[in-house]
């Protein structure tokens, strides 16, 4: 099966500035991925007898692909004072201390940045 016109995600990097590459076209033979690509590079694999899928620009991740996400943990994060605009340890103390004052009943501070 040719899947060609898609959003196919090939390639993801982690971390803080973690970027997703997308190719347009995939070819499944016998249940496995045998190529990912442009159209062009994936139609050189081709078979004779190929189905053909058109994405209409949708995305598919592939089943190797394990796409999850914490959302407690993105619940959690947005919960916590940011500190990222901080530049020194009096910064961090000051924001504290002012969260602290406008937040009485919060019984723990959580900071991220």
């Amino acid at each position: 099966m040719l899947f060609i016109n898609g959003r196919i995600l090939s390639k993801t990097e982690t971390g803080l500035k973690g970027t997703a590459q997308f190719s347009d076209s995939m070819l499944i033979q016998d249940n496995k991925i045998v190529a990912v690509g442009s159209h062009d590079e994936v139609a050189k694999t081709l078979g004779s007898d190929v189905e053909v899928r058109d994405l209409n620009q949708r995305v598919l991740l592939p089943g190797f692909i394990d796409g999850h996400m914490h959302l407690l943990l993105l619940g959690q994060s947005l919960r916590k004072l940011d500190l990222s605009r901080c530049t020194s340890l009096d910064d961090i103390q000051f924001c504290i201390r002012q969260y602290a004052a406008e937040n009485p009943d919060i019984p723990t501070i959580l900071c991220k940045g």
